[in-house]
């Protein structure tokens, strides 16, 4: 029986606008928009405790209307934040995204200065908390000598989403205490200073990583698959056929079938079909996070996905 999963990360007010047809630079366009609670370290969580895992989440909120709705929000949904840090007269983060037509995001504003509060002092009061779970999870969202501070004391794998190209540098510095990476190619190659023209290309730059310290490395490569390796297998899966609604989220979605995966005992590439049917759950929904996610729904769409795959 697994206890539960700490997950340390962004929480933000996320707003999304997709056009119904091309975006015009300068000028509205007709097209509908969505409301919702997210943020990569949230998103996770859900996600996860949609897969009957306990999850710990440590953020950092203000006391505005956003605040109010969003603790109600993690409590109907099974989202533990009693020790995440509540600040007096601020505002909750929010993210703000342009899709195109397609669904694909395009644009991306963050307000996200509320983390530099979640400092190495504050997380050094938890550390109990973090090295009694299965796992830590954490996203780049938070402060670099956070991250720092996470990574030398944490005794649990520690796996890492790196979020952006921006702040994917963050994690430079503590790569040789990463157990799981998942950043995307291009995050991949400012990490590793290579540049990807080639399958082979794409397997150096991997190892690299390996090198580095790091036990699993997934790197996506958008709408062509995941390349995983452990230093062992090396793999390109592709991605699951499925219906594009909406993209925002599928990282988060894929972390946490890697986590799942993990304490299943799952090997590289059964993680990582299992991380790709969860983010296809998630693109075929609206929601940052599939209202249909479960670990019967999951197990079910990887089963009947497996015949498409020749690894």
């Amino acid at each position: 029986m697994h206890n539960y999963i700490c997950v340390i990360g962004g929480a933000n007010v996320d707003i999304s606008a997709t056009p119904y047809g091309d975006l015009n630079k300068g000028d509205s366009v007709p097209g509908k928009s969505n409301i919702s609670f997210g943020g990569v370290g949230r998103n996770i969580s859900e996600n996860i405790a949609k897969l009957d895992i306990a999850a710990e989440f440590i953020t950092v909120i203000g006391d505005d209307m956003n605040s109010t709705h969003f603790k109600q929000d993690c409590k109907r949904k099974s989202i533990n934040i009693s020790n995440s840090l509540e600040l007096k007269s601020t505002y909750m983060s929010t993210y703000v995204c342009i899709n195109d037509c397609n669904g694909e995001m395009q644009w991306a504003v963050s307000n996200m200065d509320i983390y530099d509060y979640l400092t190495p002092e504050y997380i050094s009061g938890y550390l109990n908390l973090i090295n009694s779970a299965d796992a830590c999870i954490i996203d780049t969202n938070i402060p670099e000598k956070t991250i720092s501070y996470i990574a030398e004391n944490c005794k649990v794998p520690l796996f890492v989403d790196t979020v952006s190209i921006n702040k994917a540098t963050k994690i430079k510095s503590c790569l040789s205490k990463i157990h799981t990476l998942k950043p995307n190619l291009l995050e991949a190659q400012l990490l590793t200073g290579m540049k990807v023209k080639s399958y082979e290309d794409l397997k150096k730059c991997a190892d690299w990583l390996l090198k580095e310290g790091i036990k699993n490395v997934y790197i996506s490569l958008g709408e062509k698959g995941v390349f995983c390796t452990d230093g062992k297998t090396y793999e390109l899966i592709p991605c699951f056929k499925t219906s594009i609604v909406n993209t925002t989220g599928a990282g988060d979605s894929f972390i946490a079938g890697l986590v799942y995966s993990y304490l299943k005992g799952f090997n590289i590439i059964d993680s990582t079909k299992l991380g790709l049917a969860s983010a296809a759950m998630c693109i075929s929904s609206k929601e940052a996070v599939s209202d249909k996610l479960s670990c019967e729904a999951l197990e079910k769409m990887l089963r009947f996905q497996e015949a498409n795959y020749e690894c």
